[in-house]
């Protein structure tokens, strides 16, 4: 008769030979074994050598009313059985167990073993951590699908006399390119700040623009191009560093901007910028600060077109 059982990280088996039971206990951290035999006389117990082994063995199962302790100390491990037969008898018993010295093929299998079961280990937990990911990937998607369809108005709430809404003020959270056309509406009226919710916005044309600068526009950390389109009253680049991915400008008909502002701004805000065109805007030409630009264009490998 032989069982294997599991026990606090070690396994232990048990053999009912003739005259004892044969118990090895082997360390699953370690990997350290511990053998030896309990002998039915040396215990001194009212029990056949069956009713021994099935003592032992519920001890070790744990089965209610039974236990077993396990001490590691100098000459191998101690196990200290207790028992409560029937709920009549207590018993408490012990048995010495050696440890079990291996061979150098028995030292290098066990070292094999060792490391196949932390390959185990960690692949469990690899796979849990993939399923993890994929179940939490899958409701990140269904979430941005479903933001992807909401859309945003970019008008503030007013209480009276509001402007008319064209299309251009309401805008798919998902967009990769908009256009926004400024005519008739008030500074006062629309919240850019709200484009900062474009989690997928490249880019962005913004045509009769009415105010002097960019500080107004929320961050676009996606933001590649930037095209202005007819405005008098952009004067500065100012709020250039809330796009920290824009590569091109695209300036057109704008006459108010100011050269120097220009200069200012690049060479003192953070930015990745590579190309600027500027169509249509003949008096930047006479500005005196327009070779500096172009000179910090050149030595900064900016593409620039006037």
């Amino acid at each position: 008769m032989c069982e294997t059982i599991e026990f606090n990280n070690h396994t232990m088996v048990l053999s009912l030979n003739e005259r004892n039971v044969f118990i090895k206990v082997s360390d699953n951290i370690n990997f350290v074994n511990y053998e030896g035999n309990v002998d039915a006389k040396e215990l001194r117990l009212p029990f056949e050598l069956n009713d021994i082994y099935q003592i032992i063995k519920k001890c070790i199962s744990r089965d209610d009313g039974y236990s077993v302790a396990m001490n590691v100390n100098a000459n191998g491990m101690r196990l200290t059985f207790h028992a409560n037969v029937g709920g009549i008898l207590k018993l408490q018993f012990e048995s010495q167990l050696r440890e079990k010295v291996l061979s150098n093929d028995g030292q290098l299998t066990m070292s094999m073993n060792k490391l196949e079961q932390k390959y185990a280990s960690l692949l469990k937990k690899i796979e849990a951590m993939e399923k993890r990911y994929e179940t939490t990937h899958a409701e990140h998607t269904k979430m941005l699908d479903a933001v992807s369809n909401a859309v945003i108005c970019i008008l503030k709430r007013i209480i009276s006399s509001p402007p008319s809404i064209n299309s251009s003020m309401l805008l798919p959270i998902g967009s990769t390119d908009i256009t926004i056309y400024f005519e008739n509406i008030s500074p006062h009226h629309i919240d850019l700040m709200k484009l900062s919710y474009l989690y997928r916005l490249e880019k962005l044309t913004l045509r009769d623009y009415n105010q002097s600068s960019l500080e107004n526009i929320g961050c676009i950390n996606t933001l590649k191009e930037l095209v202005i389109d007819k405005t008098d009253y952009l004067t500065s680049l100012d709020g250039i560093e809330k796009f920290p991915l824009l590569e091109k400008i695209k300036i057109s008909s704008c006459t108010g901007l100011n050269m120097r502002s220009v200069v200012v701004v690049l060479t003192t805000k953070t930015h990745a910028i590579q190309s600027i065109t500027f169509v249509g805007c003949a008096h930047l030409e006479r500005q005196a600060e327009i070779i500096t630009f172009k000179q910090y264009c050149q030595t900064n490998n900016i593409s620039l077109f006037i």
